[in-house]
């Protein structure tokens, strides 16, 4: 009966924070919107939208493979954690310099795409590492 309960309570509270999360997400790209206008604003999606495809690439299913190894094998842990930090900070890395060449080379037109591109790619970061604790 306690197992139940607790059942209940995380998927009320998983639940609440995904709600909760879309309603903030879309404030924010009402915001966004508003802020930088119809121009701006296809740049900014365009730019997120591929900063996102390389998140993606980053990841290369390192969250499948941590889940399944850490619960092979819960005593290390912390050494797999620590391994796959490496590994998700080097590939990030690697998209990072590569998106910044990206930039170098083709010059885009617009100074505003390239500063949301370095902007944006540090959130590649983020939510690299973001991904990492989530799936631990």
């Amino acid at each position: 009966m306690l197992a139940l309960k607790k059942i209940v309570n995380d998927t009320i509270s998983l639940s609440l924070t995904q709600v909760i999360s879309s309603l903030l997400s879309y404030l924010h790209y009402i915001l966004i919107a508003r802020y930088l206008g119809s121009q701006l604003l296809g740049t900014y999606i365009f730019t997120y939208s591929i900063i996102i495809l390389l998140v993606y690439l980053s990841d290369i299913g390192l969250s499948t493979l941590i889940i399944r190894e850490i619960s092979k094998n819960r005593d290390r842990a912390k050494a797999i954690l620590f391994n796959s930090l490496i590994i998700r900070f080097l590939l990030s890395l690697f998209i990072y310099t590569t998106l910044c060449f990206y930039i170098i080379v083709l010059n885009p037109d617009d100074e505003v795409k390239a500063q949301l591109y370095l902007l944006l790619g540090l959130l590649l970061f983020s939510k690299t590492f973001l991904e990492l604790f989530l799936s631990y």
